[in-house]
């Protein structure tokens, strides 16, 4: 059998192309899918057979990665992207004031619809207005993913250096912008004797620096007290895996693959991506095929016949009746750094805001994909919901409420399970 022919139905006898699309929606994994096809179709015209194809697979597993034996001494080079999963003692952030204005792309386009199906369009001007700002909608997501990753990777400390205005005015956003911190107003951190690791990174090209979350030497105090970061999915009484899995976070966390039997990881990242990306507005049609694409991707990772019927008792609710008002301003997936208190920021991604400025009024609705336990009725499953995540929904009211002065907020979560919501009552003062 041809190498080509052996790994095209190796990828269909195992759903490989569906489970790409369910992992990343925007597109990514199914796209390094596609070059490793086209990579074992330049092997096969070649002569070479599925162990060539592996022993090549092998041999570049590492592209990318960082060089170099991680010595006291080594300095590594590399992308963001390639730092994933890394750390260094010290790390110097190149660049975060360049233009992230992304290339426009010429030529015919394949792009999938909002029912999945591929679409030709002859040049960028064509593309569809909601699918373009889907797409950059992904875009920024990802950076923001590269931004999160860049700034952990440090063990000791973090160099940043400035160069406002380099290169000219920028057309886009920088990382600095998207990060909103005003690094040129901070001021520099003056550093004397505090560790042999800190002071090269001090005096790399003799740039003025900026050091942030400095690990300090024994009996010296830090120079910046920095808020404690916490996490709204580790605040809640019972852990919110899906949540957990879909953070920055989550690229430097073990969360395990045997989901418990209240809350299955893949099913639950299905659930927030297929609600992420639902079109509220559209007619009847459009939503019956978005909804049949999702489904099919459901189906492909052995969870169809729970997504179908949780799928139809959404449609048949109350809560669908009352989130597709015209009235509504829909934000999925809104990520929020704001403060809690004078000693901690919250750094999260809210499932839903629905804000009706008109009435000042924002509601707060958080997807639960847990079961229901032997013998619970609908009330105790959702009484148990709002008890088990209310500190997780507080958090998330408090700083909405920052952003959105003067509106009465108002939080709800809602159980797939029983197809209804329940609200959560504002925390005691």
């Amino acid at each position: 059998m041809a190498l080509e022919r052996f790994v095209a139905e190796l990828v269909a006898a195992t759903r490989l192309e569906a489970k790409a699309w369910l992992v990343d929606p925007s597109g990514g994994v199914a796209g390094e899918l596609e070059r490793l096809l086209a990579q074992a179709s330049e092997l096969s015209l070649e002569g070479a057979g599925p162990r060539e194809w592996w022993s090549e697979l092998v041999a570049r597993i590492d592209d990318g990665r960082a060089a170099g034996k991680p010595t006291d001494d080594a300095i590594n080079l590399l992308t963001s992207h390639s730092s994933k999963g890394l750390e260094w003692p010290v790390v110097v952030a190149l660049g975060l004031w360049r233009d992230l204005k992304p290339v426009s792309a010429r030529g015919l386009r394949l792009i999938p619809d909002a029912r999945g199906e591929p679409q030709v369009y002859f040049d960028g001007g064509s593309v569809p207005t909601d699918t373009k700002d889907a797409r950059e909608r992904e875009r920024l997501r990802e950076l923001v993913r590269l931004l999160y990753v860049t700034l952990t990777r440090p063990r000791r400390a973090l160099v940043l250096p400035w160069a406002e205005g380099f290169g000219g005015k920028p057309k886009g956003a920088s990382f600095a912008e998207l990060w909103g911190a005003e690094l040129a107003e901070v001021a520099e951190i003056v550093v004397e004797k505090v560790g042999a690791d800190l002071a090269v990174a001090a005096t790399l090209g003799g740039e003025a620096v900026v050091v942030l979350d400095v690990a300090m030497s024994e009996g010296r105090e830090a120079a910046v007290a920095l808020p404690a970061r916490v996490l709204p999915h580790q605040l809640a009484h019972k852990p919110d895996l899906a949540r957990q899995a879909r953070h920055e976070s989550a690229l430097d966390e073990a969360v395990s693959s045997r989901a418990s039997s209240e809350d299955a990881i893949e099913y639950g990242l299905w659930w927030h991506e297929t609600l992420e990306f639902v079109p509220w507005e559209a007619d009847a049609d459009v939503l019956e095929n978005y909804a049949r694409t999702r489904l099919e991707l459901a189906r492909a990772a052995w969870f169809g016949a729970r997504a179908e019927t949780e799928w139809v008792k959404l449609l048949a609710s109350r809560a669908w009746r009352q989130m597709t008002k015209p009235r509504w301003t829909r934000l999925a997936e809104l990520a929020v750094f704001a403060p809690l208190d004078e000693t901690a920021w919250m750094d999260g991604v809210i499932d839903l805001v629905l804000h009706d400025a008109e009435a000042r009024e924002l509601w707060v609705v958080d997807w639960k994909t847990n079961r229901r336990r032997a013998m619970e009725t609908e009330a105790e499953f959702l009484a148990r919901l709002a008890e088990e995540y209310a500190p997780q929904l507080h958090a998330y009211g408090r700083s909405l409420a920052a952003m959105f002065p003067g509106c009465e907020v108002r939080r709800l979560v809602y159980g797939t399970a029983v197809g209804e919501w329940i609200e959560v009552a504002p925390a005691e003062a």
